[in-house]
């Protein structure tokens, strides 16, 4: 199970916009949420993430379970650049490969502390590894060509992007995650079968 949502109830005022919802989301599923505007999909959606909390109910995502949420609105980002944005989501592996680079350094120099380094080292290798850091660089590549931005500079300012653009680069960042539930609130049409 990806999600458990149970009896979930959210009014806004005397408005009632969500009434007793369940429903589970297993591994594989593919859903949709379909309803007028008004009806609460966004709401709904806001619970799951724990943007704000139902007046009833419980949501369940397992611990174990890696969620992305692509909101309906992009997130203002004044100075952000693309790439910043890609950072943010591998920056845990950079650090892990700026570390080993350390080490290496280290140990070229012959340092006294050898064991303590190659123990370091092996450690944090093996984590580098088990988290794709070996192959970042390529993902980042196929992901962005995928959606269509493979001519986009990481450089450029997130802000001067298109609407389109900023979804796409937004979406990306999602799919580096490697999120085990996705969930995106009306996904626009600026993405193509093959995106």
């Amino acid at each position: 199970m990806l999600l458990s949502v149970s009896r979930v109830s959210k009014t806004f005022g005397p408005v009632s916009v969500l009434d007793n919802i369940s429903f589970v989301v297993n591994n594989g599923d593919r859903l949709g949420l379909v309803g007028a505007n008004g009806a609460g999909k966004s709401t709904l959606l806001r619970i799951i993430t724990g943007e704000i909390l139902p007046d009833s109910g419980e949501i369940l995502i397992p611990d174990s379970v890696v969620a992305g949420y692509l909101a309906q609105q992009p997130p203002d980002l004044p100075g952000a650049t693309v790439d910043d944005l890609v950072y943010e989501v591998v920056g845990a592996l950079r650090q892990i490969e700026s570390r080993l680079r350390e080490i290496e350094a280290m140990l070229a120099e012959g340092i006294d502390e050898v064991d303590t380094l190659l123990d370091e080292y092996g450690h944090l290798q093996e984590r580098f590894e088990r988290q794709g850091g070996y192959e970042l660089d390529h993902r980042i590549e196929i992901v962005f060509a995928g959606l269509g931005l493979a001519a986009l500079s990481r450089e450029r300012p997130f802000v001067t992007l298109s609407g389109g653009e900023q979804e796409r680069v937004l979406l990306a960042t999602l799919l580096l995650q490697s999120p085990d539930l996705l969930l995106l609130d009306e996904p626009t049409n600026h993405l193509d079968f093959a995106a």
